[in-house]
């Protein structure tokens, strides 16, 4: 009786090594396919350029044959096209404001095809809404999120640079990360910092790579810009949409409408460069926890 009871068992575990096996394998062999983004952020400013890239694993004894990207919605009259449609990466410039759906088809040497898709909305800027009397825009319903935000360097980065005696000059790549939006692409029209500063006559100088600041320099020099050109300084510094993407189109709209949030560290890459470093450390390849999965991002550390 006891053999017989043992020699059962045994069938049952042999059975659930075999089942479990089976399930390990069909995991192994599917391919697994992501589209990934530049920035970390699916929210970009309308006409500026969008660099995605695609990643796949498959089993050890397939490989990728071909890549195929597809616009398959885009806004009404919009014309973008990708690049480079069969590469592994890619770009395009969403020409209009709305929702431009990405498809990327993987193909592998074994025959399956795998379809993944992700959806792009390109907006404008439209600051977050506490200088002079420019309108409430992030605040009118993040009220707590613009009080804690206010407290931080970030809210201040531009206005320190006008308020601080002795600095002679501004480079134009500050500006990247001390204002919001700013892009000097001809096609990237799209209410950022650096449109609002042309339709002023605010243009660099034709040699040379610095703007002027004012010198010397006061507090009565952001006062100022408050004042007569409250639409330039309510785009200012580094705020909401600095992180999370232009938000014309958010406006208490749900799903694919609403602004990106990523702690991606490809965001904090946008201006700050330590990205580099920080992916050479062993912070960058978590194995356990508490730098787990989920644990892995610079925010973790900073927030």
């Amino acid at each position: 009786m006891k053999l017989n009871v043992i020699h059962n068992m045994s069938n049952i575990i042999v059975a659930i090594i075999i089942v479990l096996a089976l399930f390990a394998m069909a995991a192994y062999a599917a391919v697994t396919v992501e589209i990934t983004t530049e920035t970390g952020l699916l929210t970009v400013g309308r006409g500026t350029v969008v660099s995605l890239s695609g990643s796949c694993t498959t089993s050890p004894d397939d490989s990728v044959t071909s890549y195929l990207w597809e616009l398959i919605a885009r806004p009404v009259g919009s014309t973008a096209e990708f690049n480079s449609p069969d590469t592994r990466s890619t770009t395009f410039v969403p020409d209009s404001v709305g929702q431009y759906t990405v498809q990327l088809t993987v193909t592998t040497a074994q025959g399956v095809d795998t379809s993944v898709s992700v959806v792009i909305t390109a907006a404008t800027w439209v600051g977050v809404g506490n200088a002079g009397s420019a309108t409430p825009q992030c605040t009118a319903c993040h009220e707590d999120k613009q009080h804690d935000w206010a407290n931080t360097p970030h809210a201040a980065t531009f206005r320190n640079i006008l308020e601080s005696s002795g600095v002679m000059s501004y480079q134009i790549h500050c500006l990247k990360c001390h204002t919001m939006g700013y892009d000097t692409d001809s096609l990237a029209v799209n209410n950022g910092w650096d449109d609002i500063a042309i339709g002023y006559g605010w243009k660099p100088p034709v040699v040379g790579t610095y703007w002027t600041i004012p010198n010397p320099s006061s507090a009565s020099c952001w006062d100022s810009l408050v004042i007569n050109y409250p639409d330039l300084a309510a785009l200012s510094s580094v705020q909401c949409e600095n992180c999370h993407g232009p938000g014309s189109e958010h406006h208490g709209l749900t799903a694919h409408n609403e602004i990106s949030s990523s702690y991606d560290e490809k965001v904090c890459n946008q201006c700050h460069h330590q990205y580099v470093q920080w992916e050479e450390s062993a912070h960058s390849v978590p194995t356990s926890y508490p730098t787990g999965v989920g644990h892995e991002f610079c925010v973790k550390c900073h927030a």
